[in-house]
């Protein structure tokens, strides 16, 4: 066990830098710490390329708009597909398969090339 300068202890003092818990007092804690995103994870600039090819390849279940953090257009094109194979056995599924087909590949596309309303994720930061 590591001594750590200053408490006397085998633990360091707060690992946030601050005595009070790692928030201001009077102020709700929010969880967020050093910068980091609410969810814990670090957000970086998404990559276009992959946002593209996961939009013409797997763009039928709303990968590409997961990515890209739009959940209520992603879960849209999944429920749709969903529905589409429990229908297949009538025509109805073909068609709803080939509506978030033609969809996916689409928005792939036009991520790839870069048109004016696939430029940024959700967030609103451009994609590299």
């Amino acid at each position: 066990m590591t001594n750590y300068p200053g408490n006397g202890r085998h633990e360091p003092d707060d690992p946030f830098g601050r005595e009070d818990g790692g928030y201001e007092a009077g102020r709700p804690y929010d969880g967020q710490q050093h910068g980091q995103a609410f969810n814990g994870f670090a957000q970086g600039p998404k990559n276009q390329l992959a946002a593209g090819l996961l939009g013409i390849f797997l763009g039928q279940f709303g990968v590409h708009n997961f990515y890209l953090g739009h959940k209520e257009r992603a879960i849209t094109q999944l429920a749709i597909t969903v529905v589409g194979y429990i229908t297949v056995f009538i025509f109805i599924g073909y068609l709803l398969l080939a509506i978030t087909w033609i969809w996916g590949v689409a928005e792939g596309i036009m991520i790839l090339a870069g048109t004016e309303n696939y430029r940024r994720d959700a967030d609103g930061v451009p994609l590299v």
